[in-house]
């Protein structure tokens, strides 16, 4: 439940991503994909708990409506923004040792947020906790260093997807110090 969280909750800062690249020419922002992701990642916010039925029916239709979003698209990226690419960093550098995909997502979702919106990232990061995600690197037994790594490697992930990081990853340090200050 908490990964299906912190995948969904990460529709928030791929649209941003999405929108980033729109601005600098690398993509093309569809408002119509972009809302459907967004209107199945905003229910989440409000969640208080895991363990009630009206909870994992949030989860679902908004897990099913971002598959939606992506297939109006015909990409992922109403769904997938550089928190995707932490994520799969990750996943290089750890191989059998990585942690949930939607853990990892979570807490790449924090640095994509204080890279692009600190109000973003300060939401994400209460409903977070809240909810019993990851907010710091050593939640999910990681080190600062390895996600430090994790960042920088990020946009090599997928060369062809622009994102935050593309443009920051030279202040790695100082975001990963934002992120989860």
């Amino acid at each position: 439940m908490r990964a299906g969280v912190g995948d969904l909750a990460s529709n928030l800062t791929a649209i941003l991503d999405w929108r980033l690249a729109d601005r600098r020419g690398q993509d093309r922002f569809d408002q119509f994909s972009a809302m459907i992701a967004e209107s199945a990642a905003r229910p989440v916010v409000d969640l208080e708990d895991l363990s009630t039925a009206e909870s994992h029916e949030i989860l679902a239709k908004g897990l099913l409506l971002s598959g939606l979003a992506m297939a109006a698209a015909g990409t992922s990226r109403p769904c997938s923004g550089a928190e995707h690419l932490i994520s799969h960093s990750l996943d290089h550098l750890l191989g059998a040792d990585a942690a949930m995909h939607g853990e990892q997502v979570a807490l790449g979702s924090l640095i994509s947020a204080a890279a692009h919106d600190p109000r973003l990232h300060s939401t994400l990061r209460e409903v977070f906790t809240r909810l019993g995600l990851p907010v710091r690197p050593s939640d999910l037994g990681f080190t600062d260093d390895l996600l430090l790594q994790a960042i920088q490697e990020a946009p090599a992930t997928r060369p062809d997807r622009y994102t935050v990081l593309t443009e920051d990853v030279d202040d790695a340090g100082e975001l990963l110090e934002r992120a989860f200050a």
